[in-house]
């Protein structure tokens, strides 16, 4: 829709309010799941933040929002009312705390991409090095807090890179990456068609000896390229250009 139809409509002013409007369910999703996990009286449970959502997606979600903030802090800050000077950078805390919670590894690896740019960009581009360095601290202090108080799920991200480092015959990935592959080959030009795509990749993974017939190809672009050929894969990157 986006790519045939006209969207000059959707102006700078109008961006921003939607970015607003995202940030904000975003909020009130995050204080929600906070009093619900609270409210249960059995202890903080970080499943519940995304229980509805699958986190790498919904840590996306945040990372947009996390860009968007920055970018209204940088560009409109000499313009804002105090009370909006002072509510962004508390906002930001709670994004990149929904984003810690989230446990997604997409959203870890975004935070620190974020980070990097950010201190980047205020100690090359603005010459801000007081608050470079003060970001740069932030950040560690964060990565040290979320080591400490989650282990567990810390560990998610450290046993990650260790499985990509040695190869581990125990990751899935790599199977379910070349099962999609082969399956998105073989089903060329148009593929298998939206709804297919799951029941044709789960006869892959049985032939492979795999008993997985609800594991999707969690990739958004073999998906694509499974369900809807090189005609929809094409579409979806029409679409970040």
């Amino acid at each position: 829709m986006l790519l045939c139809n006209d969207t000059s409509y959707i102006t700078h002013p109008r961006r921003r309010g939607i970015l607003y409007a995202l940030t904000a369910s975003l909020l009130v999703k995050f204080f929600y799941c906070l009093i619900k996990t609270l409210a249960s009286g059995k202890g903080f449970h970080l499943d519940i933040f995304t229980n509805d959502t699958h986190h790498t997606y919904l840590s996306l979600y945040l990372l947009v929002v996390l860009g968007f903030l920055y970018s209204e802090w940088v560009n409109h800050r000499e313009t804002m009312h105090r009370y909006h000077k002072i509510a962004i950078p508390c906002i930001a805390a709670v994004i990149t705390t929904y984003i810690v919670l989230s446990t997604s590894r997409t959203g870890i690896a975004g935070i620190a991409i974020i980070f990097v740019c950010i201190v980047l960009h205020q100690m090359v581009r603005l010459h801000n090095t007081k608050v470079g360095i003060t970001i740069i601290i932030g950040g560690l202090a964060l990565g040290c807090a979320t080591y400490f108080i989650l282990p567990e799920k810390s560990r998610r991200i450290t046993e990650t890179v260790k499985t990509m480092h040695r190869g581990d015959e125990n990751d899935v990935r790599e199977d379910i990456y070349s099962n999609a592959f082969h399956a998105s080959i073989d089903n060329m030009p148009f593929g298998t068609g939206i709804g297919d795509g799951q029941v044709t990749l789960a006869s892959y993974h049985e032939k492979e000896g795999h008993e997985w017939p609800d594991l999707n190809t969690h990739n958004i672009y073999f998906d694509t390229l499974l369900s809807l050929g090189l005609p929809g894969l094409l579409l979806l990157l029409a679409m970040f250009t």
